[in-house]
């Protein structure tokens, strides 16, 4: 079935290279964002970041579908991570200080 998806929506774009950038590009910013702050800092870590992810990739996957070539497909990794990292920070925002009132 995924695989027939898939084909369904290569044919499409103009070219396979093409659809699976797009396919890329959703998910690859998501990710990014889920590992930047568990290699560069403590900022956000354990399960902020993974809700994030897991949000996010329900919530932001059908934003190519919605918007349509309004946006360069390129352009979504850099949306993606910026999301993801900030309702990471948020998420760990409001989690910690959940922490510090229960102390």
């Amino acid at each position: 079935m995924v695989a027939i998806g898939f084909a369904l929506f290569a044919n499409l774009s103009e070219n396979l290279i093409q659809a699976t950038n797009i396919i890329g590009s959703i998910f690859y910013g998501v990710i990014l964002g889920m590992f930047w702050p568990r290699s560069f800092s403590n900022v956000s870590r354990g399960p902020p970041s993974f809700s994030a992810r897991s949000s996010l990739k329900f919530s932001y996957s059908p934003c190519y579908f919605r918007l349509g070539e309004t946006i360069t497909y390129l352009w979504y990794n850099v949306i993606g991570c910026g999301l993801c990292l900030a309702l990471a920070g948020c998420l760990q925002a409001i989690l910690g200080r959940r922490k510090e009132l229960a102390s």
